[in-house]
């Protein structure tokens, strides 16, 4: 019987600008449940369910397990 490595989970940070405001960017956080694929050079390759990888910083998790 072949077991499945278990998958690491964490919460990814994902700030992203909303609208300009005269001088500056505002800017909304929105937290997403990833799994975590591979970890290197202070990046980290995660996925959404059912969607296609993607790169972010490593200090942009939350809960790395």
């Amino acid at each position: 019987m072949d077991k499945k490595p278990s998958k690491k989970l964490a919460i990814h940070h994902h700030e992203r600008p909303v609208s300009f405001n005269g001088k500056k960017w505002l800017y909304e956080t929105t937290l997403k449940n990833v799994e975590v694929m591979a970890i290197a050079g202070g990046w980290a390759m995660v996925r959404l369910p059912k969607c296609a990888p993607y790169l972010c910083e490593e200090k942009e998790l939350e809960n790395l397990k």
